[in-house]
């Protein structure tokens, strides 16, 4: 097999990949909205009927801390069908990507997020872009679900072969970690497998996420 066939097979089989693993996040997506988020929308509705009646005192905090509950976790779903459906595809760059799910995210949770990006004409690898789109991802669901944060900031620089994703928020910093917490081993294996670096700052005044592929950073648009 010549160097020109292997090269356009490896890239076949990535698309094809690429696709069958779309199709799957957009299959769950469905499932969730048709499903999960349709049950607790009905939980949020008997509960909101049962705090606008009459209540014992002794019940009413319960109940009102129960449909504060509802609203989160219906803002969570939100986000992660969102996160699900999101992609780079043939007419999308990375940066875009980024933003529209920024866009997303901060519509469904409320909070403020800027997106700042600058990208050159030439485009990473599809495989490359969709590993840098899911950390980015990953990194801003968790600013947005688990930070406290007011403000989040992400930056997209793109000069391929080289990249650099930041995600900034403004939160507590990051805690003990969980035992049933896999998101920053995830994130790291996912930057491994691209060949780029992952580093993580925290404080108890904010996190800070970089992602940096190639050897040095992207310099400014001309």
């Amino acid at each position: 097999m010549g160097l020109t066939t292997q090269l356009d097979t490896a890239l076949v089989f990535a698309e094809v990949n690429a696709a069958a693993t779309r199709n799957e996040r957009h299959r769950l997506a469905r499932e969730m909205h048709d499903g999960v988020a349709q049950d607790i929308a009905s939980m949020g509705y008997l509960v909101d009927a049962m705090a606008d009646g009459p209540l014992p005192d002794d019940l009413r905090p319960q109940v009102e801390l129960l449909r504060g509950t509802i609203s989160r976790v219906v803002a969570e779903v939100r986000a992660s069908v969102t996160a699900l459906r999101m992609d780079v595809d043939g007419n999308q760059s990375l940066g875009e990507a980024i933003s529209g799910l920024a866009r997303r995210l901060s519509e469904a949770s409320g909070l403020s997020i800027r997106c700042t990006v600058d990208e050159r004409t030439a485009r990473l690898r599809p495989d490359v872009e969709a590993e840098l789109l899911r950390i980015a991802q990953e990194a801003l669901t968790n600013a947005v679900k688990h930070a406290g944060a007011t403000e989040i900031d992400v930056e997209c620089r793109v000069d391929a072969p080289r990249a650099r994703i930041v995600v900034r928020d403004n939160g507590k910093g990051l805690g003990p970690a969980r035992e049933d917490s896999h998101g920053m081993t995830i994130m790291r294996e996912r930057a491994a497998l691209v060949g780029a670096s992952l580093s993580v700052d925290s404080s108890a005044i904010g996190t800070v996420v970089y992602v940096t592929l190639g050897a040095r950073r992207p310099g400014p648009r001309s």
